[in-house]
């Protein structure tokens, strides 16, 4: 009885861990995508112009 309740717990136990697994991964997701959005918004800052690129300087 005892290695029967003892391998109850465990395998509570890894499903504890596995849900917080899984909302780790719902939290890299979520990080990535805002990573990915910011990195967006600073090339917009960077280089306003469409496209991303900078804009040519005329030579005179």
């Amino acid at each position: 009885m005892q290695v029967i309740e003892a391998l109850k717990k465990a395998v509570e136990q890894m499903e504890d861990v596995l849900e917080l697994v899984e909302l780790a991964e719902r939290q890299k997701l979520a990080d990535e995508r805002e990573i990915d959005a910011l990195r967006r918004a600073l090339r917009q800052v960077h280089h306003p112009r469409e496209g991303g690129r900078p804009e040519r300087q005329e030579r005179h």
